[in-house]
């Protein structure tokens, strides 16, 4: 039987319905660590006027330390919105095979449709 996925990693354009999803300039989405990693490595990200840019890693850190819940941390999770799974239930006009082929919704059967908790 052949899988489909809602969404497609922006990095090695792997079908996937669950992953990490980040709104920026436009919606991102990255099927794991590793591709976001090899997408925002050398990427720095402005947090605010005192802490200023971070590395990827560095935010990552930041995210998790549980001594830093701050108004600031609040509008950084208003774009990274780490991981998200995705559904039926929601309005899908593509799904992606594994290789991240895109096909009409319509045409494939719904059992054939991976959720992002499966």
């Amino acid at each position: 039987m052949k899988k489909y996925y809602f969404r497609k990693c922006d990095v090695c354009n792997k079908g996937m319905s669950k992953g990490i999803y980040a709104e920026g300039s436009g919606s991102e989405y990255f099927c794991s660590e590793d591709c976001i990693k090899k997408d925002w490595d050398n990427t720095t990200f402005y947090i605010s006027h005192d802490k200023g840019f971070l590395t990827y890693s560095m935010f990552i850190k930041w995210l998790e330390d549980t001594d830093n819940l701050t108004p600031e941390k609040d509008n950084v999770y208003e774009w990274f919105n780490g991981c998200a799974e995705w559904y039926l239930g929601d309005q899908w006009d593509v799904v992606f095979d594994i290789n991240g082929i895109g096909y009409d919704v319509d045409k494939v059967l719904e059992e054939e449709i991976i959720e992002g908790d499966e």
